[in-house]
């Protein structure tokens, strides 16, 4: 996720004004859909976030709660790797920390998730979890 983030930076710097995706139309409002892809990034980021805060989960688990319940059966293999690869962003920002299963565990048990608590909110300008920049 840090590097589709980062991805997303080097893109905006270029100044496109016509975009020729690999899939999908192609497209001139470049700006438009760099930030659209940054807030679809914070709000599920922000998701994840507030699952893990309640309680320890798993990866599936938290696929279930934060998606749609009506969304198709072959839309979870991609929903539980982009949830992974929000979990593992999370985690390399300090926000997030797994669980690796007990050691009375059965074998093939999924690691839990956890939101690490902090002793103060970001007031320093450095980006929260989310990836958009503290408020002062």
């Amino acid at each position: 996720m840090g590097e589709f983030l980062s991805s997303l930076d080097v893109v905006e710097r270029l100044g496109a004004r016509l975009c020729l995706p690999g899939h999908g139309r192609t497209f001139t409002d470049v700006g438009a859909h760099i930030d659209g892809n940054r807030e679809l990034v914070a709000e599920r980021l922000g998701k994840v976030l507030s699952a893990i805060a309640e309680q320890p989960l798993t990866a599936f688990e938290i696929v279930t709660r934060i998606y749609d319940s009506g969304m198709p059966a072959h839309s979870a293999p991609w929903l539980l790797t982009e949830t992974l690869a929000m979990l593992t962003h999370l985690e390399a920002l300090g926000d997030a920390e797994r669980i690796a299963p007990h050691s009375g565990a059965q074998a093939g048990e999924p690691e839990r998730w956890v939101a690490v608590r902090r002793a103060a909110p970001h007031h320093d300008g450095h980006s929260t979890p989310t990836g958009q920049p503290a408020e002062p």
